[in-house]
């Protein structure tokens, strides 16, 4: 059987070592996609705001999803921030209309690592407890 440069890889670096690069590549690429997302809505809305063809309260709309949009993103940085630094890895919260998605690293998901999640993403986020939903990825 021919064999390729993944092959070799396989064969040089332990499944575990794959899999934690995988995670984080994985949590690179959400938080780069959940950026561009947000890049392109502030555009949008930075477009409204200059627009000046459109009425005053169209633009204070835009300015207060504009706050709005940055206030989430800021609270959902600071509870990846505070999530990494108890020592859990490959951290993704994500804030929406329904509440609170958080996928990480959390190595054996016991009762007492959830409540710690649970009550960072409360604290740094305002979500309820019952509209958090954590995702342990290995």
């Amino acid at each position: 059987m021919r064999r390729n440069i993944f092959d070799e890889c396989i064969d040089v670096y332990p499944k575990d070592e794959w899999l934690k690069l995988i995670a984080g590549l994985r949590e690179k690429l959400s938080q780069f996609n959940r950026e561009q997302v947000r890049s392109k809505n502030k555009e949008t809305l930075q477009a409204i705001i200059d627009n000046d063809s459109l009425d005053e309260s169209k633009k204070k709309d835009a300015v207060n999803e504009m706050i709005t949009l940055t206030d989430i993103a800021e609270k959902e940085s600071n509870a990846e921030m505070m999530l990494e630094a108890k020592g859990f890895t490959d951290v993704v919260v994500s804030m929406n209309d329904d509440g609170c998605d958080v996928v990480l690293n959390m190595g054996e998901a016991t009762d007492a690592k959830r409540a710690q999640v649970e009550d960072i993403v409360k604290r740094k986020t305002g979500v309820s407890a019952d509209k958090i939903v954590i995702t342990p990825i290995q």
